[in-house]
């Protein structure tokens, strides 16, 4: 069996989808998730799909542009002001064995893994639960990647998913707006010298 998850307007404007069934693996497509197509592509991250499985959720998520596509100093400021401990998080990577080694030059759908999962860790019914997550750029299309998450409740899983893009795509728009530097370029795609 299947779980099957009603997508509208309304549930989704409240942060969420509503469920019913077992938890078994289940498909939700950008179709059912566009609730407003002409303000989603404004947003600079968009969820094009998601597959939710008995012990995990994988997530597609499109990067509008390549502006969007990696984090900065004044991105990762602002996204630890609601998420504080991001920094401590264990994480396999490159330079180190926590997040912070990498945060200030990682992936967006990187650090939104890492949000998901502490949006999580805060309304967890087990303070000793651990969440997990993954997050690797496809290798047909460079402006998307795949994030995927453990999850305790799926239904808090994905009201946190999307609260999560809710607000990077807010601090990006921003970001743009201030002219804050993405990717070692100004908000005109000069280069940052």
């Amino acid at each position: 069996m299947t779980n099957s998850y009603r997508a509208s307007s309304e549930n989704l404007a409240s942060g969420g989808l509503a469920s019913s069934g077992n938890r078994s693996t289940t498909s939700i497509s950008k179709h059912s998730l566009a609730c407003d197509t002409e303000s989603a592509s404004k947003h600079p991250l968009v969820i094009e799909h998601i597959q939710v499985r008995p012990d995990r959720m994988e997530v597609t998520i499109r990067v509008r542009s390549e502006q969007f596509a990696y984090t900065n100093n004044q991105i990762i400021e602002e996204v630890l002001s609601h998420f504080p401990s991001l920094g401590m998080h264990a994480c396999r990577n490159h330079k180190g064995r926590l997040f912070a080694d990498v945060m200030n030059h990682t992936s967006i759908p990187h650090l939104l893994e890492h949000m998901v999962v502490d949006g999580q860790t805060r309304r967890a019914q087990k303070e000793d639960r651990i969440f997990t997550g993954t997050t690797q750029w496809s290798r047909e299309d460079p402006l998307v990647a795949l994030v995927a998450f453990s999850y305790e409740d799926d239904l808090v899983a994905l009201e946190v998913l999307n609260q999560c893009v809710a607000l990077l795509n807010a601090i990006l728009l921003v970001s743009i707006e201030v002219g804050t530097t993405i990717n070692g370029r100004n908000n005109d795609n000069s280069a940052h010298l």
